[in-house]
């Protein structure tokens, strides 16, 4: 019983329920050099918000589904999208010139 336990326990599958995943922005490419693209099947982000490895805030209001980059210094970048209904979604991003 108790192995039985442990397999149920141990190998049930997890994951995103595939609407979910299909909502969730994608920034892309990485490495990017001046532009980078938000691609989506749900809402976009109202506004963006880039943390660089000195801690420094750079933010972008009502981005559209291309971002202009050409002025922000290169570097490694945490970008947070905070969207309309309160949600935020954080991937990093790759400046490269």
């Amino acid at each position: 019983e108790i192995w039985q336990y442990f397999n149920e326990v141990l190998c049930a599958s997890t994951g995103v329920n595939g609407s979910e995943a299909m909502d969730e922005p994608l920034v892309y490419p990485s490495p990017a050099s001046d532009l980078l693209f938000l691609g989506s099947n749900g809402d976009l982000p109202s506004s963006i918000e880039l943390t660089g490895a000195d801690g420094k805030n750079i933010s972008i209001p009502a981005p559209g589904r291309t971002v202009d980059i050409s002025h922000i210094p290169v570097g490694l970048y945490q970008i947070a999208l905070y969207f309309p209904n309160g949600r935020v979604r954080s991937e990093r991003v790759v400046i490269a010139r």
